[in-house]
């Protein structure tokens, strides 16, 4: 028995060719763009501490849309069950 299935022998093949193509942000980009945002969420302006574990690192322009990995086309965005203004605004 084969140990992946064609579609997911071909899904492996696609993330691996992007991953090359379109790098996800290093731990300096990362750091940047946190710093870039001096600490706070990009919708409501939560100051979140990087070490805290609480925010991510969202896409200003989807992948999904064409959106690229690149360190410009993304944002902070806290992450707490207190999301209230920041998730209405990203489900927009």
């Amino acid at each position: 028995m084969a140990r992946y299935s064609v579609s997911m022998a071909k899904n492996l093949i696609a993330r691996s060719l992007r991953n090359i193509v379109d790098p996800v942000p290093s731990a300096i980009e990362r750091k940047a763009v946190w710093e870039y945002f001096e600490n706070c969420c990009a919708y409501c302006g939560l100051e979140m501490s990087p070490t805290a574990r609480i925010g991510h690192l969202d896409h200003v322009i989807p992948a999904s849309e064409g959106g690229s990995n690149h360190v410009s086309n993304f944002k902070r965005l806290q992450l707490t069950k207190a999301l209230g203004t920041a998730l209405a605004e990203v489900s927009d």
